[in-house]
């Protein structure tokens, strides 16, 4: 029977080597490894001085695992709970890590909607009129970079804009959707969050999470002002603690063991993301193209800002319905829509793991429609 072509944007089509890498971690014994023997901490090392090289991650910025990038809202949320956060969002995710953050420090949570077919533009928002307001200071802005729910994206250059003008705030990024396809700009943020099912092609069960030096240097020193004592109940996710445990290549708690070593093979397997990013945008391009040309509609109309991982394409129900029933009986999964837009668009993910040819297939099949 035929495998089927997911393009299902999270959990996504996995790389089809993972199949030998978990052999391989059988025939090594990385299933029972100890979190604190040499043996991980050199495989955490290696994660490191790839994503470093590869990702362009600046050395003195501090790499932390995590379950999820859902749990890194937890930790980021509840290790800044005093401070205001600001949240722009345009669709589900990002308004989700806004409810999130509100439902439990509502005093210190502001948030802001704009347009799915608007550039980010803080001159516009009443919330960033809010900010420059604000007699407290610093502040922290939280973005998501590629929201999956509708495919849109804020690009690298609104990223290093927003850097430029708020250079005393600190800026979280949720790039669950991008990081591992899209070239990034780590210095233009102080928190960067994923999740591996996605552009980093592996089964859903691990996040990874980036911290800037001034960040860091920001929570020691508010935690010396409030004369803060180790809270027991809640210390394997407090940040002193994770950085405690990445400077030494281990976690705070048992961690997801093989997911990890899938990551360093990954990391080990691709390319700089200079040449992942340039692939990933070319064939974004040539796939909306695609859906122009046959006359398919496109959810995002201002192509500034569309996903370059992600791409939603609008149908009426019924018409989604059928063409759903036919891709899954010729073995092609599309994504379901979300949020707002669950019942009227399909979502088709473009992230490294994908062949040209699983494209070719997929444009074959929709150009019969």
């Amino acid at each position: 029977m035929p495998q089927n072509i997911s393009f299902y944007p999270g959990p996504s089509k996995v790389y089809p080597q993972v199949r030998d890498w978990l052999e391989e971690a059988y025939q090594e014994n990385i299933l029972s490894i100890q979190h604190r023997s040499d043996t991980f901490m050199e495989m955490y090392e290696n994660i490191l001085q790839n994503l470093q090289e590869k990702h362009t991650i600046p050395k003195d910025y501090t790499i932390v695992f995590t379950s999820s990038a859902t749990e890194a809202w937890h930790i980021l949320n509840d290790n800044f709970s005093t401070t205001n956060t600001y949240h722009f969002y345009n669709g589900a995710f990002g308004k989700k890590w806004f409810d999130y953050r509100n439902a439990n420090y509502p005093e210190t949570t502001f948030g802001s909607e704009f347009e799915i077919n608007e550039e980010l533009n803080f001159d516009k928002e009443n919330v960033f009129q809010q900010i420059t307001q604000s007699k407290k200071s610093p502040n922290i802005i939280c973005l998501c970079q590629n929201e999956t729910a509708n495919a849109t994206q804020i690009s690298p250059k609104v990223l290093s804009k927003v850097r430029k003008n708020r250079k005393d705030d600190f800026i979280f990024i949720d790039a669950t959707s991008s990081w591992g396809g899209q070239h990034l700009n780590f210095q233009d943020a102080d928190a960067w969050f994923a999740s591996v099912q996605k552009c980093f092609g592996l089964p859903a069960g691990l996040g990874i999470m980036v911290l800037s030096p001034r960040l860091i240097d920001f929570y020691n020193y508010q935690r010396k002002q409030r004369n803060a004592v180790v809270d027991v109940f809640s210390r394997y996710n407090q940040l002193s603690f994770l950085v405690e445990k990445a400077k030494q290549f281990q976690t705070t708690y048992t961690p997801n063991v093989l997911n990890i070593y899938l990551l360093s093979k990954v990391m080990e397997f691709v390319p700089n993301i200079s040449t992942t990013s340039q692939k990933i945008e070319k064939r974004a391009t040539d796939l909306y193209s695609f859906f122009e040309e046959n006359h398919f509609k496109v959810l995002i109309e201002n192509k500034s800002v569309r996903s370059q991982t992600v791409l939603a394409i609008e149908l009426n129900a019924p018409k989604l319905s059928f063409l759903k029933q036919k891709a899954n009986q010729s073995n092609i999964i599309l994504g379901n829509g979300y949020g707002k837009w669950k019942q009227n668009t399909f979502r088709i993910a473009n992230f490294p793991q994908h062949t040209d040819k699983e494209f070719e297939i997929l444009k074959e099949f929709l150009s019969k429609k």
